[in-house]
């Protein structure tokens, strides 16, 4: 073997080219939905869709991606009246976020 590499196997196997991209990680997402986060969560505009009920209200809808659905569970685990469940989503998301912490034996 010569050591040189002169490509990345796509040339054999073009189906396993990713073309959307590499998919947001959930600590990506999760900051990019919270950046500037002032007690609201940003979405994108053509994410949602409007609607005016019978009684004159306007009402906003959206359509969340698998992993936003995640993220707005933990948001609503985080926020949970049982301490318990607060707890372990504020841990989970720390984790997520910061690493788990380093324990010393």
């Amino acid at each position: 073997m010569n050591g040189n590499k002169t490509g990345n196997g796509f040339d054999k196997n073009p189906q396993n080219i990713n073309r959307k991209g590499q998919p947001l990680s959930l600590k990506k997402r999760f900051k990019e939905l919270h950046r500037d986060f002032e007690g609201r969560i940003w979405i994108d505009k053509d994410s949602t869709k409007e609607r005016t009920t019978e009684d004159g209200r306007v009402q906003i809808g959206v359509q969340l991606t698998n992993l936003d659905a995640i993220l707005f569970k933990l948001d609503s685990l985080v926020n949970s009246t049982k301490d318990n469940v607060s707890l372990n989503a504020i841990k989970f998301l720390w984790e997520q976020l910061d690493g788990k912490a380093k324990t010393s034996h």
